[in-house]
């Protein structure tokens, strides 16, 4: 049987923006992000959701220690 390995290779987006004028269409900008990568990426999302929960969860339950902190004073 044949194994063939295949190879994923990703590219950097990169984003031209445009201005036309007098017919003519010249770069104005360049938006590219230098040195990320798809894991970074990944990391940084799932980081942002960690702490997105975490500070969900922590105003979910304000109320319940606000109330025993209030009540040991």
């Amino acid at each position: 049987m044949l194994h063939q390995e295949m190879m994923f290779r990703f590219e950097e987006p990169t984003v031209t923006l445009t201005r036309s004028g007098a017919g003519l269409t010249e770069p104005d900008a360049n938006i590219t992000t230098p040195g990320m990568s798809w894991s970074r990426l990944v990391v940084s999302v799932f980081g942002n959701v960690l702490v997105g929960i975490v500070l969900l969860g922590g105003l979910l339950l304000a109320p319940q220690w606000l109330g025993r902190v209030l009540g040991l004073l």
